[in-house]
């Protein structure tokens, strides 16, 4: 059985084959800004395609099943399908 989750950084390189990097088999990606300090409001699964997620910038944490994964800028993480997600950006600091 594959992992629910996988996470790899790809901050300092060039050029990432995600396919090999993550082990995808079919995936669903989409582009979420999530602002300082706010969560998406619902968990959620897929029935048939891992989701992958790209940080692009800033800090967070996702709780996937119940295990909360903290994520910064470079990471990419996927989850299988079943894995019930929830993602949250990081407040922040006031300077």
């Amino acid at each position: 059985m594959k992992k629910i989750i996988v996470k790899a950084s790809v901050a300092n390189e060039p050029r990432t084959e995600l396919h090999d990097l993550l082990g995808l088999t079919g995936a669903e990606i989409s582009i979420n800004h999530l602002p300082a300090g706010v969560g998406v409001p619902f968990v959620h699964a897929h029935k048939n395609n891992e989701e992958i997620y790209i940080i692009l910038s800033g800090k967070g944490k996702a709780i996937v099943d119940d295990e909360e994964i903290s994520l910064e800028s470079g990471d990419i993480v996927r989850i299988s399908p079943n894995g019930k997600r929830q993602f949250f950006a990081k407040k922040k600091i006031p300077s």
